[in-house]
């Protein structure tokens, strides 16, 4: 799951579409899905949902196993720009919380296709 308030990352995407091709499952939940998260949507197993929450942080939860939070849009370019701090863990009681803090937020968005 990815929950930001943009994404653009090329580069990620295509580790996104190889996942999606071998029956990963990945959510996007944004703020702004003009351009690439369009593209995305075309693949099985990528869902896009839209929030009305002003999103201010980036966060992504990896099959339980792996949370990362950022104070920056997934963005290559920014990345390449400036350096971004990514606070990342593994420890299942910071991701359980993490994804009840995220419930909400993940309730209260919808679908970009209904």
């Amino acid at each position: 799951m990815i929950i930001s308030n943009q994404y653009h990352h090329p580069s990620l995407s295509k580790a996104i579409i190889a996942s999606a091709k071998k029956g990963g499952s990945i959510k996007f939940i944004l703020n702004d899905p003009k351009g690439e998260p369009l593209s995305l949507i075309q693949y099985r197993n990528i869902d896009l949902f839209l929030s009305t929450v002003a999103l201010k942080q980036t966060v992504i939860i990896i099959d339980s196993t792996l949370a990362c939070s950022a104070n920056a849009p997934i963005d290559e370019d920014l990345f390449a720009s400036r350096p971004i701090t990514m606070h990342c863990t593994d420890s299942s009681d910071e991701i359980r919380r993490l994804d009840r803090t995220m419930q909400p937020l993940i309730h209260a968005s919808r679908n970009y296709l209904e």
